[in-house]
């Protein structure tokens, strides 16, 4: 057998999956020193991984027709930040949904992981929502499958690495995507055209967010993905410069703007009253010193807005890393049906996170139950690094501590996705305590009695809801 014929043998053979060294001799039916200059003739197209006698060979699947290792930056945590190469993704065949090794070495920190499926630390970049179901019409080259909650993990590679430049989180994968990343970066210089289009000036964003909105329902959302169902738009906002405004930073704050529907219609009226509670909900949470996301109120024209800032970001161009509880549970054993409390006790058995977070985590739960919040799901919540170094996301046990909250209001009385208009008019009675909540639950109560009075007191919001928490 010449060298390419057996070359060809032993690529064929790894398409099929990664192996050892012995498989590989028995599969081909040569020693070890054959294999070895196999390997080392066939150079990039062929992946060695782990350690010494556990060693192990395959060969990338993406991207094609050459299949290589893809790189992967992160974006610093700073608001002047650029973009770090920390690493390479390499997906394993088999395609379409062959294990990932994920290898990265910056500042003293290196290593390798081997991942069965999708990385978590890239899960939450993945399209996916209400702006998520327009990500393949607005990239036609691409050549996406229009649902993207059918993707395959290589269809997920393909998006990401070619126009995954402006997704959640701090990571950005291949070439391509950051390539753009820099290309928007350096149009961006003086912080008034940051990623995602130019920044809404603070003052008069109520008119610059009804015409966004108006592009979200034409069909033509601005900026990235993000996850959820409920119409939303990404955009920058550039704020007032003030004397309290830090030396050296840009004045831009990244956000989700959710919207309602035009508030003559029942459902926009039922809509904007949620969103009121929502911020509500968060002002009480960030006030007994819970994480929880900043948000504002923006009452437009014809729809109301609410001002989510994002704790992906900093700044225009500064970014943090994080993970939600669905990823980093379907990385561990792929149950995702725990609730909140029970996916955190979890992750600390595992090391990830500490008691802190565990106790926050069921306060957070305990209260999304006394007003009524239906919609807490393990992609409703998340983990951040607890120090700065982002690549602490990488390895094999990272210590997280709890992201601020967000999607905290009371669900069960949205419209319903059926109809959207049908909708819960019941009163908001106290629920019944939950077992495993029980030593949290008379704290919670007492932040929910205060949500409660400030949503009766405040007048923007219709009295046929406020007549539900009487």
């Amino acid at each position: 057998m010449n060298q390419q014929t057996a070359i060809q043998l032993l690529l064929a053979h790894l398409r099929r999956g990664h192996c050892t060294g012995r498989e590989l001799q028995h599969a081909l039916r040569v020693g070890q020193p054959r294999i070895a200059q196999l390997v080392k003739t066939a150079g990039s197209a062929i992946t060695r991984f782990g350690a010494a006698r556990s060693s192990r060979y395959g060969t990338a699947r993406l991207p094609n027709p050459n299949p290589r290792p893809l790189p992967l930056y992160c974006v610093e945590a700073q608001d002047a930040a650029t973009l770090r190469l920390v690493g390479e993704v390499v997906a394993l065949a088999p395609a379409p949904n062959g294990d990932v090794l994920v290898r990265w070495e910056d500042g003293g920190s290196s290593g390798e992981l081997l991942h069965e499926g999708f990385p978590c630390f890239l899960a939450d970049m993945t399209p996916q929502g209400f702006l998520g179901r327009t990500f393949a019409h607005q990239n036609p080259l691409l050549q996406l499958p229009p649902d993207v909650s059918r993707w395959s993990s290589d269809n997920v590679f393909h998006a990401l690495s070619n126009a995954g430049h402006d997704m959640s989180g701090a990571w950005i994968v291949g070439e391509a995507a950051a390539e753009k990343w820099l290309a928007a970066r350096h149009a961006g210089e003086d912080a008034a055209a940051p990623l995602g289009g130019p920044a809404v000036p603070q003052r008069g964003r109520a008119a610059a967010f009804e015409k966004l909105a108006t592009q979200t329902m034409n069909g033509a959302p601005p900026g990235s993905s993000a996850g959820g169902e409920q119409p939303k738009f990404l955009c920058r906002v550039k704020t007032v410069p003030s004397a309290s405004t830090a030396a050296g930073t840009s004045g831009v704050r990244a956000v989700i703007v959710k919207f309602s529907p035009p508030r003559e219609t029942s459902a926009g009226t039922r809509w904007a009253d949620l969103l009121c509670a929502e911020h509500l909900a968060q002002t009480v949470l960030a006030e007994a010193g819970l994480p929880a996301a900043r948000t504002r109120l923006v009452r437009g024209a014809t729809r109301t807005f609410l001002e989510v800032e994002r704790f992906d970001r900093i700044g225009a161009f500064g970014r943090r890393p994080f993970v939600s509880f669905k990823a980093l549970a379907m990385a561990r054993d792929g149950d995702i049906g725990d609730t909140w409390f029970g996916l955190a006790q979890a992750f600390r058995d595992a090391g990830f996170v500490g008691e802190k977070t565990v106790a926050q985590t069921r306060l957070l739960a305990a209260f999304a139950a006394q007003i009524h919040n239906t919609d807490t799901h393990p992609g409703n919540i998340a983990l951040q690094p607890v120090e700065a170094a982002e690549l602490s996301l990488l390895g094999d046990a990272p210590r997280l501590e709890l992201a601020p909250a967000y999607d905290m209001l009371p669900m069960r009385y949205r419209p319903s996705p059926q109809d959207g208009v049908t909708m819960d008019n019941s009163p908001a009675a106290p629920p019944p305590p939950s077992p495993s909540l029980l030593p949290a639950w008379d704290e919670a109560a007492q932040l929910a009695a205060r949500f409660r009075e400030r949503l009766l007191a405040d007048e923007t919001i219709s009295p046929k809801f406020r007549a539900l928490w009487k």
